[in-house]
């Protein structure tokens, strides 16, 4: 897919904002935000870059795919039917007339771990 002078522009920045963040993190020991940044391909298609408080960048987020798919939607700049595109997958989102969003796509694990609950008390 070729890629527009204003797509590549947008994922430099979000690189940019990638990295300030992980030095963030790192010299805090705190992020304190979430935020999602997105580019709207077409009207059936976003594409979403996320970073979550306390996990860092994130792959792929089914709230963050939802929370890009309503304010895309509240701006009417897509469809009620979008995929939404992340590094670790896509989402189809849709909207009921309710108002409700709904999400179609896989699950699979990516992390596997052993918590020991003695570490909790």
């Amino acid at each position: 897919m070729k890629r527009s002078a204003t797509a590549v522009l947008i994922g430099a920045v979000v690189l940019a904002l990638i990295v300030a963040m992980s030095v963030y993190t790192i010299d805090q020991r705190k992020a304190a935000i979430k935020f999602q940044l997105c580019e709207v391909v077409d009207r059936g298609r976003v594409r979403a870059e996320i970073w979550e408080r306390g996990a860092g960048y994130t792959l792929a987020s089914g709230t963050s795919a939802s929370a890009v798919a309503a304010a895309c939607m509240r701006r009417g700049v897509v469809n009620d039917r979008i995929t939404v595109s992340m590094p670790g997958g896509e989402l189809a989102i849709r909207r009921e007339s309710s108002g409700n969003l709904f999400q179609t796509g896989p699950a699979r694990r990516v992390y596997r771990a052993t918590v020991e609950l003695g570490d909790f008390s």
